[in-house]
């Protein structure tokens, strides 16, 4: 570790990225985070009362990634919406935004789904290609074969 003036550097900075997963009950909330955190799927769940926390420490490109998940029921949600105060105007600026958010991440989805496709059809691509590059050295390697054979 580096030391400057007798004294060692802080370790370096790393990126939180904090990512709230809502829904219904049963629809796969603790199994998705779960499988996501663990790398396998729970062997049983129960229902979640409130939240849930879970935290996984990833690296891209050498830079260390901490993603931070809270679990939350939809209706908690809504709970914690509707039980502060507030006028009609604040509940139609939250319906708006709300509104607005759904877009967002139907197009993000949809985006999304698009960039899947093309990679998924570059991979086949580059399979393809590699098979093809596999076969012309198999067909190399046995024309090589029978020249030597012709010569034994």
């Amino acid at each position: 570790m580096s030391e400057i003036a007798g004294s060692s550097l802080p370790p370096p900075r790393s990126r939180i990225f904090k990512i709230i997963v809502i829904g219904d009950s049963a629809v796969g909330k603790t199994c998705l985070t779960y499988r996501f955190c663990a790398g396998r799927f729970p062997d049983k769940t129960e229902a979640t009362i409130g939240v849930d926390f879970r935290e996984k420490m990833i690296e891209i490109d050498g830079e260390k990634i901490k993603i931070s998940l809270e679990k939350k029921k939809a209706d908690v949600m809504m709970r914690k919406i509707m039980s502060r105060p507030q006028s009609q105007s604040t509940l139609e600026e939250e319906n708006t935004k709300l509104k607005e958010t759904v877009t967002k991440l139907k197009k993000e989805n949809e985006d999304l789904r698009s960039l899947n496709i093309s990679l998924q059809k570059e991979f086949i691509q580059d399979i393809e290609k590699l098979l093809s590059k596999t076969k012309e050295k198999n067909k190399q390697e046995e024309q090589t074969t029978e020249q030597v054979n012709m010569y034994l």
